[in-house]
């Protein structure tokens, strides 16, 4: 492998892990509004907005430390 493929292909990685952290809250639009509201009800008004970044925060270690499992397992795709 050449060095100028080897820098386009870091280049391309670079912009593609780029993307996905820019737009990461948009891939949670959708699951937000169905897990939100039912949790949402038995919390107190004063702390909606506390109980909403704890639910956010939550589903990214979630997802961020499933990746990393697959990842140590060997079962990922990429």
């Amino acid at each position: 492998m050449s060095f100028v493929s080897l820098r386009i292909y870091s280049g391309v990685k670079l912009l593609f892990s780029t993307c996905v952290f820019l737009t990461y809250f948009l891939q949670f639009y959708v699951p937000m509004l169905i897990i939100q509201p039912p949790i949402l009800k038995h919390v107190p008004q004063e702390y909606h907005i506390w109980a909403d970044y704890g639910i956010r925060a939550a589903t990214v270690i979630l997802t961020c430390k499933h990746d990393f499992c697959l990842q140590l397992n060997g079962d990922n795709i990429r």
